[in-house]
């Protein structure tokens, strides 16, 4: 394909096309916008960093979650237009936001970590239910849901019911709660 610019946007004009095989190896993150990291790679970062946890509660209430959410998680985008729009998006916002959140602790001794660490892989993580999105991470627009509510609500709603569902304390799910409100 030749690479040409119309209407201030890139776009490609194919030369030869041809059919691939079954020996061929495709990965789609080569032809579509997608997160600069291996979605399965962040995946395990986060989810072994909230398995390191020292908190019980806080340990259980994220893998949980993550586990859950882990099918769209290998494909969700962060946004529809903006903010990590791409393959894996989500993955890859949650990932630099807890490296940030474990710079923070180092510098900011007095913090709980795994409240902090929860609070990050846990802030974005309804945006599954309020962004619509196929498996090339690619978004036509939000969920009623998320258009009437957003993510913010959404994940309100997902800490209250799952830390009623493991019995974790009122205290904590709170603190939670508020984390992802005021983010």
């Amino acid at each position: 394909a030749l690479v040409t610019e119309w209407n201030g946007m890139k776009q490609l004009r194919i030369m030869r096309i041809r059919l691939t095989g079954a020996e061929d190896q495709i990965d789609m993150a080569d032809y579509i916008k997608a997160a600069p990291e291996d979605p399965q790679q962040m995946y395990d970062y986060i989810y072994n960093k909230a398995e390191g946890f020292d908190d019980e509660e806080l340990r259980r209430l994220c893998t949980t979650i993550l586990e859950r959410r882990k099918e769209k998680l290998m494909y969700y985008p962060a946004a529809q237009k903006n903010h990590h729009a791409e393959l894996a998006g989500l993955l890859y916002h949650e990932k630099r936001m807890l490296m940030m959140a474990e710079r923070a602790c180092q510098v900011y001794t007095n913090l709980d970590p795994d409240l902090l660490m929860a609070g990050v892989i846990l802030h974005d993580i309804e945006k599954i239910d309020e962004i619509e999105s196929n498996e090339l991470g690619i978004s036509p627009g939000y969920s009623f849901e998320g258009k009437m509510l957003g993510h913010l609500v959404l994940g309100v709603r997902e800490i209250e019911k799952l830390s009623i569902e493991l019995g974790m304390s009122r205290e904590k799910a709170v603190m939670l709660e508020h984390m992802m409100l005021s983010h």
